[in-house]
């Protein structure tokens, strides 16, 4: 089975990002996506998203999510990199498919 090599952000509170300039903020966001680009992987950007980021229970503190954060964070994280890979402009690459998704969340959780 090959590897496929994805680029994301995990999601940060509002708490982390009132610590950087938007500058900061606009250069890091412009580094991960030219980063991805160069490689031509995909990027998948969490850090603003306000389905985790406006849920202080997802947070371990201000920027590490902790295990209810990250079940919900996994299958969303696992859903968006099955529909780039298995879109037909990027057929290129292949099919996402982990040999079982439910199995491949379960071994996350137990890591965490």
């Amino acid at each position: 089975m090959a590897s496929l090599l994805i680029l994301y952000t995990s999601p940060y509170t509002d708490y982390f990002w009132s610590g950087f300039s938007e500058e900061f903020q606009a250069q890091m966001h412009k580094d991960a996506t030219d980063l991805a680009a160069r490689y031509g992987i995909p990027c998948f950007d969490y850090s603003e998203d306000p389905r985790f980021c406006l849920n202080m229970d997802y947070f371990e503190d201000v920027d590490h999510m902790n295990l209810e954060g990250s079940k919900a964070l996994v299958p969303v994280l696992l859903e968006d990199i099955d529909a780039f890979y298995n879109e037909s402009k990027n057929a290129t690459f292949g099919a996402f498919q982990p040999i079982d998704k439910a199995l491949t969340i379960s071994y996350v959780f137990r890591r965490l």
